[in-house]
């Protein structure tokens, strides 16, 4: 990632996918450091005596970077590395895409930023307004059902923000080719169900 310096990019979650073990091409540590660890011997007696089985794939957090290569992002070094060593051709791991902001076009840009500046405002509300409530539980010793309901309409205002400027930053790497057509309406129905699900 020191080719992408803070401030210079956007980062999109994925979620959970299958990658090619081949395109992993940056660990969080040094190889030898991990090679023959504690951590590293517990992780292949496992696979010897179960086969590759990772039944926390979300613990392996990776980076796919613009070039198609994947670096890890925050633990999991030590998979990718046996993954390697032992010729898996392919792992999952939770993926985050990594957008530079040069890439993005300028009305999703304008977009982001509108959102955002939403977001702040909104929950700042819901913020001073959940402290409110918190004092008048204290002194009355109950709940207000409708502060208490439009206290959940605000929050969840803030979710719908967050859904909404993910999937502008999925569309953009998908438009930019950084992630295949599968990942992005796989992305799509998840957020279709979510939907339909509150209706």
């Amino acid at each position: 990632m020191k080719k992408y310096p803070d401030g210079t990019y956007e980062v999109c979650h994925i979620g959970i996918q299958k990658v090619h073990t081949k395109d992993i091409i940056g660990l969080g540590l040094r190889p030898r450091d991990i090679a023959n660890d504690n951590k590293m011997k517990r992780l292949r007696q496992s696979v010897a005596t179960k086969g590759w089985k990772d039944e926390s794939p979300i613990d392996l957090h990776l980076y796919l970077i613009p070039e198609g290569k994947y670096t890890v992002c925050s633990g999991g070094n030590h998979r990718p590395y046996l993954a390697d060593k032992l010729h898996i051709p392919s792992i999952e791991a939770a993926v985050d895409v990594v957008i530079p902001k040069g890439k993005i076009t300028e009305d999703t840009a304008k977009a982001i930023e509108a959102l955002r500046r939403n977001y702040q405002i909104l929950e700042h509300e819901a913020n001073t307004f959940n402290h409110y409530l918190k004092t008048q539980r204290f002194q009355r010793s109950g709940n207000n059902h409708d502060h208490e309901k439009k206290l959940d309409e605000m929050y969840n205002q803030l979710t719908q923000i967050n859904i909404q400027i993910k999937l502008l930053l999925k569309t953009e790497a998908y438009h930019l080719g950084y992630i295949p057509k599968d990942w992005f309406f796989r992305t799509h129905e998840k957020v279709n169900k979510r939907e339909r699900k509150k209706e």
